[in-house]
């Protein structure tokens, strides 16, 4: 599953084709937190680097339980972030976070924390390029291996210093 990352570094491939589902728990100018189904698995996704501008943003992947996903899509139509026939816009999905009362909220908010603190250890590392939306660096984090002081290095990337616009 992880292979297809490498792939759409190798494509230049739109991220969004390779996601089954990408739902936004952080947002700013983009994602920066959530959880994402890339084949048949979940995982969280965290920022933990950008260029400062926001063109290249570095998340780390981190496996979650089976149908971590989907128990996330029940529990916000329980709770009314989404109707009983409703389903979530795709691959990007930023709830808004609205419920029908604070009760709805507070167990929402538990089950996605609950969720989130699920994940293994982190297993992998991509760089989406939010520019021209590809992904342009992969790399699998070896067991134990020690947390980098700056990621772009690590994935052999040059930080943007300034924002392009197309």
């Amino acid at each position: 599953m992880l292979a297809s990352l490498q792939k759409a570094v190798e494509t230049r491939c739109d991220p969004e084709s390779i996601f089954a589902s990408i739902i936004c728990l952080g947002w700013y100018d983009g994602p920066l937190s959530g959880l994402l189904t890339l084949g048949n698995s979940d995982f969280r996704y965290d920022l933990v680097d950008d260029d400062d501008v926001l063109r290249f943003r570095v998340f780390q992947l981190s496996p979650l339980p089976d149908d971590s996903v989907g128990q996330f899509i029940s529990a916000m139509r329980k709770h009314g972030q989404l109707t009983d026939n409703e389903s979530p816009p795709t691959p990007i999905w930023a709830p808004l976070w609205r419920f029908p009362t604070p009760e709805d909220q507070t167990a929402a908010e538990q089950i996605s924390d609950s969720l989130l603190a699920a994940a293994a250890e982190p297993v992998a590392v991509f760089c989406w390029d939010f520019d021209d939306a590809r992904i342009v660096a992969f790399r699998e984090i070896a067991d134990a291996e020690a947390t980098p002081d700056d990621w772009f290095v690590w994935l052999e990337l040059e930080r943007a210093e300034e924002r392009i616009d197309p």
